[in-house]
């Protein structure tokens, strides 16, 4: 696999440099982050994050890559250690075992950098010694064309277990203040990567299981073990002791502690509402959530009136003395017609008063008398002289007088012997004109049961019943 190379920072070493470096400088490759006592042996960490492809950063790098050992986990040959000085053996370790891959491990060893090939993953106690001065690292860091540390998860190369690795998590203090922490991670999570290496004679040992102690170093950290961040390998407590502090650290609990470190149960609002309590989102301020709101008509008294409606819609209305259905709400009489719209009249078409809007029969109907129209006048009157020709006894003369001198029926003023004393023998016997009922229209058949007037040419008329 071809080394990732990085753009070389030219630096001068000189003949004294051990003796002069100090915690923030810029040597050796990169930034100083740990001298021993004797100021000539030390660390010194990559000024930025292992690059990805193409020198892009990637969110992280996988503690192994079981691809190279066949898609399993592979027990390391050795244990790894977690003391300062031990990142180089660790990471020997875990090469010799699982073989050169995309691994975070491989990569560092594959790393040229400032003209320096000699990367390593660091160990845990180093990567802490790099939390601790992390911001001055930064700072020189950025004046030499490198980054700043990221807020997450790093790799160390101090294995936990068969699964797992340590990590410290470097967390921004403003949001955190409890400080970053370790923790075993599983080795397939994807985590930031920051190469070492080591100078002078001490620190690049590589074998640890030796009892020279040329190879031992000084292992600062937290020895209190009562503290969240005990450090059961640190022979040299460094101040850096957090107290534990239980309480809520999921920061969208509505008991979130900031101060906490230890995680303790959380509590979280309901669905739509804060920790009050209140809707999140409450557009018209009614109390009802707008993911909750039920849109319908609010008015009990609408035809579409829906009990579980929360936001009012338009409400619809039965027509006025009828139900939702259309049907009356009191129709006494059973007609279709609502009592409130019954109008009383006259519902007989024949009478003189008859009322085509009625719709109740008020008995008050008038109707003509027999032969008159509803005006008074006859509905036959040959004559025009006022009379009825049912009832005129002459009804081709005008004969308003109905003189009937000789009581024959037949008025004075068509009876044309009357008063001679003749009779008259040869008398033309009368032709029947026309039949009429008693409401004066002409019936062309006279049917049984029906009462009909016989009008004749000379003028008589005579009523007839067919029985």
């Amino acid at each position: 696999m071809k080394k990732l190379l990085c753009i070389c920072v030219s630096f001068i070493i000189s003949t004294n440099l051990f003796s002069q470096v100090q915690i923030g400088d810029f040597a050796y490759g990169g930034i100083v982050f740990y001298v021993d006592e004797s100021g000539e042996n030390g660390l010194v960490c990559a000024p930025s994050n292992l690059p990805g492809e193409d020198d892009w950063e990637w969110d992280g790098f996988q503690w192994v890559d079981i691809t190279v050992s066949g898609n399993q986990y592979i027990q390391l040959n050795e244990s790894t250690s977690n003391f300062v000085g031990t990142g180089a053996s660790n990471s020997s370790i875990i090469i010799s075992s699982h073989g050169i891959g995309a691994d975070a491990t491989s990569l560092c060893s594959l790393l040229d950098l400032n003209g320096y090939d000699d990367w390593f993953l660091p160990s845990l106690n180093e990567l802490w010694e790099i939390n601790l001065n992390r911001e001055l690292i930064s700072n020189t860091a950025l004046e030499n064309g490198g980054d700043q540390f990221d807020f997450g998860f790093y790799w160390s190369s101090s294995e936990f277990n068969l699964y797992d690795a340590w990590a410290v998590n470097f967390v921004n203090l403003d949001f955190a203040p409890q400080g970053s922490f370790q923790m075993n991670r599983g080795k397939m999570n994807a985590y930031l990567v920051r190469p070492i290496r080591a100078f002078g004679t001490t620190l690049g040992c590589t074998d640890f299981n030796t009892d020279d102690s040329s190879c031992m170093a000084v292992i600062e950290g937290c020895t209190d073990d009562s503290a969240f961040n005990y450090n059961p390998e640190a022979n040299t407590d460094n101040g850096t002791c957090v107290a534990i502090i239980a309480g809520c650290t999921n920061v969208i609990a509505c008991n979130y502690d900031p101060t906490a470190n230890v995680n303790t149960d959380c509590v979280f609002a309901e669905l739509y509402y804060d920790c009050l309590g209140d809707c999140i989102i409450d557009t018209d301020t009614d109390g009802i959530c707008d993911e909750l709101e039920v849109p319908g008509c609010l008015d009990n008294n609408a035809c579409n009136y829906n009990e579980d409606a929360t936001d009012n819609a338009d409400c619809v209305f039965a027509e006025m003395y009828y139900d939702c259905d259309g049907i009356c709400i009191i129709d006494t009489d059973t007609d279709g017609i609502c009592d409130e719209l019954e109008v009383l009249g006259c519902t007989d078409n024949t009478a003189c008063n008859y009322d085509e809007t009625a719709t109740d029969d008020d008995e008050s109907c008038i109707f003509a008398e027999m032969y008159y129209d509803c005006n008074g006048e006859c509905i036959n009157d040959f004559d025009i002289d006022g009379v009825c020709d049912e009832e005129d006894n002459c009804i081709d003369e005008s004969n308003a007088d109905q003189l009937d001198d000789d009581n024959d029926g037949e008025g004075d003023a068509c009876d044309y012997d009357d008063g001679i004393g003749i009779i008259e023998f040869n008398k033309k016997l009368p032709v029947l004109i026309k039949m009429v009922d008693v409401l004066g229209r002409e019936q062309q058949e006279h049917k049984t049961g029906l009462l009909l007037f016989y009008i004749y040419d000379s003028g008589k008329v005579e009523k007839k019943f067919n029985i």
